[in-house]
């Protein structure tokens, strides 16, 4: 009975010490964002844990806060702007440059695969594409959240209305809701909730003064559109 009970404290103590151990890999890393043509900091990049979908963005002025764990590394990607990975480290602060990339595209045409159908993206429209095999594999509960970690700016996470309140999906885009339009009509966040993530062909994200024309709401693209398309457009 003895020797039991001298096992069952040393398990708790052993339990004890490798649970420490893990708290003690975790630990908060701070940083600034910027660009490389002013060195003003950059709102809205998102900044990611790699092979995940735990993230956040930067804020007003670029900064921002992260829990990470050993040998970790983050992505942080804005559009029109080149992705940057960093490994963590031993390093708690970070101070990121981004250069302009080549991802900002002028009178580019986006065609479905399926439709053979396609949007003229107008001039001075930053434009980014994620397929809908990249959704498939996230296993996210719906598409706003399946998106997260692989659009710059871009937040969706799920809140609670009260304790024993409803559960709902708050998706943001930098830093403001964004406009959605599914095969080329524009339609509500609800619509787009009750997307099934295997029913879709790729998503496409525009931003700018000019992204709303081609979907004929001119001047509401500057806080983004989100067009989805299925694989039955």
């Amino acid at each position: 009975m003895r020797n039991r009970k001298i096992t069952t404290i040393l398990l708790a103590v052993l339990l004890f010490a490798v649970s420490q151990g893990a708290l003690a890999q975790q630990r908060t890393i701070t940083g600034r964002v910027i660009n490389d043509q002013d060195g003003q900091g950059i709102p809205g990049a998102s900044v990611v844990l790699k092979g995940t979908t735990i993230g956040t963005t930067t804020d007003s002025e670029g900064n921002f806060s992260i829990n990470v764990w050993s040998g970790a590394t983050i992505v942080v990607s804005y559009m029109g702007f080149k992705t940057v990975e960093m490994e963590v480290e031993n390093r708690t602060q970070f101070g990121i440059m981004l250069q302009t990339g080549t991802n900002v595209l002028d009178d580019v045409i986006v065609t479905a695969r399926r439709s053979q159908r396609g949007i003229t993206i107008p001039p001075h429209t930053v434009v980014a594409q994620v397929q809908g095999e990249e959704l498939i594999k996230s296993s996210a509960l719906n598409i706003p959240l399946a998106l997260t970690g692989k659009i710059a700016g871009y937040t969706s996470t799920i809140r609670h209305r009260g304790e024993a309140g409803p559960v709902e999906t708050i998706t943001l885009f930098r830093g403001k809701s964004p406009l959605w339009v599914i095969d080329g009509i524009q339609s509500n966040y609800g619509q787009v909730l009750q997307l099934s993530v295997d029913d879709i062909e790729n998503v496409i994200v525009l931003y700018g003064i000019n992204a709303g024309i081609p979907f004929g709401i001119p001047g509401r693209g500057i806080v983004g559109i989100i067009a989805i398309y299925t694989k039955r457009f």
